[in-house]
């Protein structure tokens, strides 16, 4: 394996790790009714907004 494909592969579980961490929070919020945006799935999330943006993104 060579160093970018060792990096590739490093970025994919984090990528990954970070989605499901997002789709984990849309359902904690969705549990108390609260409105789905960038800044509180990222807040619930522990992630960047702007991966949080991109997460929705992605959904819609």
């Amino acid at each position: 394996m060579t160093r970018t494909d060792a990096a590739a592969k490093a970025t994919k579980a984090r990528s990954s790790k970070a989605n499901s961490k997002c789709q984990m929070a849309i359902n904690i919020l969705r549990l108390y009714g609260k409105d789905i945006n960038p800044h509180s799935l990222a807040q619930e999330a522990g992630v960047h907004r702007k991966t949080a943006t991109n997460f929705l993104k992605k959904l819609s």
